[in-house]
């Protein structure tokens, strides 16, 4: 069993948010930055719905695969409710 395990603040530092953004090559429109700002806030607030928006998903998923590598973990060490979106990341990889 693994020991370590994924904080929300992981998830939600806007650094690590910011940084998948520009690794996903995302074009800093006004609408893009929007959504990470919304996505950060609600990580922050823990009422995030995915699905809701493919780029928010998408650098949500981004992060959670650069954790999950930083620590070399699998899905079962995200917090439950990122779970889904891990399990897809670790299938991918």
């Amino acid at each position: 069993m693994q020991s370590k395990r994924i904080s929300h603040e992981e998830i939600f530092d806007f650094d690590r948010l910011e940084k998948a953004f520009e690794d996903l090559h995302l074009e800093m429109t006004e609408e893009n930055e929007i959504t990470l700002f919304n996505l950060h806030n609600h990580l922050v607030w823990h009422s995030y719905i995915p699905g809701k928006n493919p780029v928010a998903d998408a650098i949500l998923s981004s992060v959670i695969t650069e954790l999950l590598e930083e620590y070399n973990l699998d899905a079962s060490c995200v917090p439950a409710e990122f779970r889904d979106i891990a399990s897809t990341v670790v299938e991918r990889r």
